[in-house]
């Protein structure tokens, strides 16, 4: 197997699990947020788009818009990072390199789901909610973004000890 086909299989296990935790954060979301449960702020940093197919959710638009961000940029820049990472600190490195990319990710995802919100409502324009989306997908990702870390790095030591044995 090729540097290059390794490295994009870490990058898309990385964008996978974060797409992943991107459906399943907002599906929790969407079951806790009605019942207040008195941690709901927990859930609402948790939860960077509700669910669409719940009372409150948001348009299926930006769910979809999040979710292709979340799972194309991690594959963008896990990749190249996968293919040079050496193998005696692997596994630090690419924790910290798909967490960062995971974080870029929801800050991306953030943006661009606030900003398809504000322009379906007259009157508001993007870039005065551009802030907002920015720190809810970074909030999201520092909360979440360990888990594609975690998952992308085990991943990544695999494929680094199944290419030093072959």
């Amino acid at each position: 197997m090729s540097r290059w086909a390794g490295a994009v299989g870490v990058g898309l296990t990385a964008g996978l699990a974060g797409a992943l935790c991107l459906a399943a954060s907002s599906l929790l979301g969407s079951l806790l947020q009605p019942n207040n449960l008195g941690w709901s702020g927990l859930v609402r940093m948790a939860t960077l788009v509700i669910w669409p197919w719940s009372d409150n959710g948001h348009p299926l638009t930006n769910f979809l818009v999040a979710l292709a961000i979340v799972l194309l940029v991690p594959v963008i820049l896990v990749s190249p990072a996968a293919r040079e990472i050496a193998p005696g600190r692997a596994g630090y490195t690419m924790m910290w390199a798909a967490w960062g990319a995971v974080l870029v990710a929801g800050a991306l995802a953030g943006a661009a789901a606030v900003i398809i919100s504000a322009a379906g409502s007259p009157g508001s324009s993007g870039f005065d909610v551009l802030p907002s989306g920015l720190q809810a997908g970074a909030g999201w990702a520092l909360l979440v973004g360990w888990i594609p870390a975690l998952i992308a790095s085990g991943v990544h030591a695999g494929r680094l000890r199944q290419s030093a044995a072959g």
